[in-house]
């Protein structure tokens, strides 16, 4: 069956515009927080989580481009864990956060999401991991937060992605099998500077997720991402003319739409989504 978790999948992808040579590769630093314990949505986040995994092994193993890995994944999963990582503080192996100007950075969020507020303000969710907090006390981040912290740390480009509900509070498309070209990997993940955002829905609307006895699992918007990239959409104006097209859910509440949203932040010149060279 179809669930809808109060989670929205938003991808901020922050980079600067000064030119640089599209050769000075860098690694790509990965952090992976999804909430794979939860009751209700843990079996198809962990669905979501195991994507993400197989496309960072295809960013290494066909791209060539070197992957670092943090996880604030299942018991690990709570707000505290996932602020030491981000604010780079060693874990008990001397593991810890360490940024070049030359590295790729991707957040990836799958669990609860919501906003206290309309949009006018802040049109990306809030990131429900304070429930998790052993001993409480530690609040919600937000994604744009997040993204915050990330963009002083001056990498060349950051990937933010939460696929989280967008709600306020007082069968779709599925994981295929295609593989992405080293030159997908390459474009998409090394030949951008600027800022570019995704949010799998708009403010007031839910995110949905196939549950495991649905068959496939995992969320609707995350899937219809990987799959445009595995399907070898090269540029982010590709995959985002696709992701962005109203998703239509068939649910027992009746239909529902869940509207991705996609903001390039051309209006900035200092944040523009801009290619370079390949």
């Amino acid at each position: 069956m179809l669930r809808a978790v109060c989670l929205s999948f938003a991808v901020l992808a922050t980079l600067w515009l000064q030119p640089v040579a599209a050769s000075a590769q860098g690694r790509m630093i990965a952090i992976i927080a999804a909430a794979t314990d939860d009751a209700s949505i843990g079996t198809s986040v962990q669905t979501n989580v195991d994507n993400v995994k197989l496309l960072l092994w295809q960013v290494k193993h066909i791209a060539g481009i070197d992957v670092d890995e943090f996880d604030a994944v299942g018991v690990d999963f709570n707000c505290a864990h996932i602020t030491r990582i981000l604010s780079g503080v060693p874990d008990e192996n001397g593991h810890r956060l360490a940024v070049t100007p030359s590295d790729t950075l991707l957040f990836y969020y799958a669990g609860h999401g919501y906003r206290t507020e309309p949009a006018n303000h802040d049109k990306f969710p809030l990131l429900w991991c304070s429930e998790f907090e052993r001993n409480g006390g530690t609040q919600d981040l937000s994604l744009s937060g997040a993204m915050a912290r990330m963009a002083k740390l001056n990498p060349r480009l950051v990937i933010g992605i939460a696929d989280a509900c967008n709600s306020l509070l007082p069968q779709g498309p599925s994981k295929g099998v295609a593989v992405p070209t080293a030159k997908t990997l390459q474009s998409l993940f090394l030949h951008y500077r600027g800022s570019a955002a995704f949010s799998a829905s708009s403010p007031g609307e839910y995110a949905w997720y196939i549950t495991a006895n649905a068959g496939g699992g995992g969320g609707l918007f995350t899937n219809k991402l990987l799959d445009d990239i595995d399907g070898n959409k090269a540029t982010w104006a590709a995959v985002a003319a696709d992701v962005i097209v109203p998703i239509v859910v068939t649910a027992p509440e009746g239909n529902q739409v869940q509207t991705p949203q996609f903001d390039d932040f051309r209006g900035i010149p200092a944040r523009a989504l801009t290619a370079l060279g390949n």
